[in-house]
């Protein structure tokens, strides 16, 4: 009886995150003109990764997850491929056909305990200001190293020390990154700074002179999964139920 009565508090539960999810993402659709906007990902992602261009993307498997609907890894020009994972992939590809149809990448329905890639099919995965969403962060964490190739790369962005929502119900910290991801990667680097002004939050990873001594908002993580780079590029097995 109580396995029924949180069963069903949990599909509510999952319910309302995703109906609040879907709210923002229509909300700015209409806002931004009907199409969604992504010419902001190329800096924003080579400045989590340190590099000046996508070279470093060259015949890699890139995937993101927590992608949304935006198209966050069309700027990259020669991947072998690219993924975004995120457990609302098919309501976008319902609500926001157009958009889906013409981004040069291949949304992937995840569930929030697994994502449905092979083990070590993923040379690079990038995830911003998405851990927070998730339901069962523990288990996430253990996909997104499951997936990762040896030598493969993890660069996230993380909001700090935000209280839950509905649609974020994890407080994040870097003790939690550091026990949940960090503790079996290799750190290339660890950046924090607080939240910019409106429009530009991520202003002062880019000014890393400005606003110190204050408590940081942001985590940028760029991280190394431990063994030798493959070289060869196959294209990961997508597990279908």
């Amino acid at each position: 009886m109580l396995n029924s009565i949180l069963s069903q508090l949990y599909s509510r539960l999952s319910l309302d995150k995703y109906r609040s999810e879907l709210a923002y993402w229509r909300l700015k659709h209409v806002l931004e003109g009907g199409r969604f906007r992504n010419d902001h990902f190329r800096r924003l992602m080579l400045g989590m990764a340190e590099e000046t261009n996508d070279d470093f993307l060259k015949d890699k498997c890139v995937a993101d997850f927590g992608c949304g609907p935006r198209g966050s890894l069309e700027w990259i020009r020669q991947p072998c491929q690219k993924l975004g994972l995120d457990v609302l992939a098919e309501r976008y590809q319902t609500l926001f056909q157009q958009d889906i149809q013409s981004h040069a990448m291949d949304y992937i329905p995840t569930s929030e305990t697994e994502i449905p890639l092979a083990s070590a099919s993923v040379d690079v995965l990038f995830s911003i200001n998405a851990l927070d969403h998730v339901k069962h962060l523990d288990i996430m964490a253990k996909e997104i190293l499951r997936i990762l190739k040896s030598g493969g790369l993890f660069i996230a962005s993380v909001n700090l020390h935000q209280p839950p929502t509905p649609t974020e119900p994890w407080t994040l910290t870097q003790e939690l990154m550091q026990a949940l991801f960090l503790d079996s990667l290799d750190v290339q680097s660890s950046r924090t700074a607080v939240r910019g002004p409106k429009g530009d939050a991520y202003r002062y990873f880019f000014e890393p002179d400005r606003a110190k001594n204050q408590k940081p908002n942001y985590l940028w993580i760029k991280a190394l999964k431990p063994a030798i780079v493959r070289t060869t590029c196959p294209a990961p097995a997508v597990v279908r139920a």
